[in-house]
């Protein structure tokens, strides 16, 4: 499968937060380029669940899904569930925390939506940010 080198691992970067993640995708709101220019964690609420797997993906302009990898990089999703790469997050201090990028990646055409999944005994629940342009 071919990936793409897109995102590194984070090292400061911009929180944003939300109460907890839904079967029906909870809005995680809207933040500018420039807010994320030094990276982007989503943090959300782990309920005491312990997850059997996560999941990043990032849907742009075009609507070309791309995943995340447990690696940090990102691939071409077909759009099943359960090709998905499990990106290995676990939670800690009651948040998952979900790196997605620690450098804005030149070059992306906004708005760009990311989507944080957690697949739990029960399905998946998930939530997603958009990135505005600056």
């Amino acid at each position: 499968m071919k990936r793409l080198l897109f995102l590194g691992i984070l090292m400061l970067a911009t929180p944003v937060s939300a109460a907890t993640l839904s079967p029906d995708d909870t809005d995680l709101g809207r933040i500018t380029a420039a807010k994320a220019a030094d990276g982007l964690v989503i943090a959300v609420d782990a309920d005491d669940k312990m997850p059997l797997a996560t999941h990043v993906v990032a849907r742009f302009q075009n609507n070309q899904p791309l995943m995340r990898g447990r690696d940090g990089l990102w691939a071409v999703w077909d759009g099943d569930p359960a090709h998905l790469d499990d990106v290995g997050v676990i939670p800690a201090e009651g948040k998952f925390s979900f790196a997605i990028f620690d450098r804005l990646p030149a070059g992306l055409f906004f708005p760009v939506s990311f989507t944080v999944i957690v697949q739990g005994a029960t399905g998946l629940t998930s939530g997603t940010l958009v990135v505005d342009g600056p």
